[in-house]
């Protein structure tokens, strides 16, 4: 009893000294765990940008890594921007060193050590090497624009940077007696300190999960925050002043549309009025292994030519980029796929890519005929001679959507062929959709 007595005694000791620390502050951040997540931002019911973070224990302290990409207004002109942070916190999540690339163009750098926050900027210009095509980056000498001394090290939230909300909304204390508390944060982009005051609002539901309100404010932001009562996830953001709407996801948002609409932003096609020229027709182009062509593009704007993930080789001037393209095509020739007398005993879950429909009108006299035409030993071969043979003999003609009429009169666009081809798939008794 006495051992046991003792060991028990050891234990709560032994507990009781990892709990301690000369903050009181380290063993409650240390103890939370890693975190990663993305938000998906919208303005007037519209994406209008997306970003992604990762929080994860590094030695003594905090990773914090993250990326956004944005459009916004800057004067008249809407401009995208792309931004990426890289920043080591103590174990409170203050700032030790951060570093925020924008555009590829400029980078800040701020840190915090012996008392003194510093603020320092660095522009990158890009410059190609004599006899190289290629462009490359070249760092310049960055400056120090900022210091001032501070007791404690500030919180980054660094302006359009949505993920930084992160860290400050988990130093929120939801159970305080005080609903108003303050903090200090060092904002590079304007290289300045602030102080950011949060008032903890009323308990809510989110998705089935009780939240907090929570309201920040300062000179420099006016933000509503929903957050999860437990562990202090962030699950929205509304700035009031610039109308963003930020909403957390576990998975990456569709960023297509967005880098499409990057590309757009940066240049306005003006030529060709149609959609390609070419002063040679390509016969059979499913046949094409090579193709090289020339190429020059008319445009109004200032296109991204330098960037650093970019590898343009082609002019630009004037108005109008110039170059070759060089298409390369590797033909799968369907090592792996099944002989198409193995066509039978279809699982039942594969049953409806069979049936007739509407639009996929298998088994259709005129798509029966239609579907002994093409031979193959396999499914692959099979399934490749009618690709080739609808991609040769089906005309465009826009607006003509229907299976049946492209299989009489050869003619319909990209819709009725895909319909054209899952049917006579069908009708062979290949499952297709």
């Amino acid at each position: 009893m006495a051992q046991r007595l003792t060991l028990l005694i050891i234990l709560l000791i032994t507990v009781l000294l990892f709990a301690q620390n000369d903050e009181g502050t380290q063993m409650k951040y240390i103890g939370m765990p890693p975190e990663t997540g993305y938000f998906s931002v919208e303005k007037s019911g519209k994406q209008v940008g997306a970003a992604g973070y990762s929080l994860a224990i590094s030695g003594d302290g905090w990773h914090f890594s993250g990326w956004t990409i944005l459009f916004t207004k800057m004067g008249n002109e809407k401009k995208v921007l792309r931004q990426k942070v890289d920043a080591q916190l103590d174990a409170a999540m203050a700032l030790v060193d951060y570093e925020i690339t924008i555009n590829d163009s400029i980078k800040f750098h701020s840190s915090y050590s012996d008392g003194s926050v510093k603020i320092s900027v660095e522009f990158l210009r890009q410059e190609g090497e004599k006899g190289d095509d290629k462009n490359r980056i070249v760092k310049s000498k960055a400056e120090s624009v900022f210091e001032k001394n501070l007791s404690s090290a500030p919180f980054p939230l660094d302006l359009n940077f949505f993920p930084l909300w992160v860290i400050v909304s988990k130093q929120v204390k939801l159970w305080s007696d005080n609903n108003t508390q303050n903090f200090d944060i060092v904002i590079p982009q304007m290289k300045k300190i602030s102080s950011l005051i949060a008032n903890v609002g009323h308990k809510d539901k989110y998705k089935d999960r009780t939240v907090y309100n929570v309201y920040f404010s300062s000179p420099e932001y006016s933000v509503m925050a929903v957050m999860d009562s437990i562990g202090g996830r962030l699950y929205s953001l509304d700035f009031q002043k610039t109308g963003w709407k930020v909403l957390y996801s576990k998975d990456c948002p569709d960023t297509t549309e967005l880098f499409s609409l990057a590309i757009a932003e940066d240049i306005k096609l003006t030529i060709p009025k149609s959609n390609i020229l070419c002063n040679k027709m390509i016969e059979e182009p499913l046949k094409v292994k090579y193709l090289k062509a020339n190429i020059t593009i008319d445009f109004e704007g200032s296109p991204r030519t330098k960037s650093a993930w970019q590898n343009f080789d082609g002019k630009y001037e004037m108005g109008k980029i110039s170059g070759t393209v060089e298409v390369k095509v590797k033909r799968y020739k369907g090592s792996k796929s099944w002989e198409l007398s193995q066509v039978h005993d279809v699982p039942q879950s594969l049953a409806p890519y069979l049936s007739t429909t509407p639009e996929v009108p298998a088994h259709n006299e005129v798509v029966k005929k239609l579907s002994e035409k093409f031979s193959g030993k396999t499914i692959w071969e099979y399934a490749e001679n009618v690709n080739r043979w609808l991609a040769d003999r089906i005309r465009q003609t826009p607006g003509q959507s229907d299976a049946l009429i492209a299989a009489a009169e050869h003619k319909g666009d990209p819709l009725a062929r895909a319909r054209l081809f899952a049917a006579i798939m069908r009708t062979r008794g290949i499952p297709a959709r």
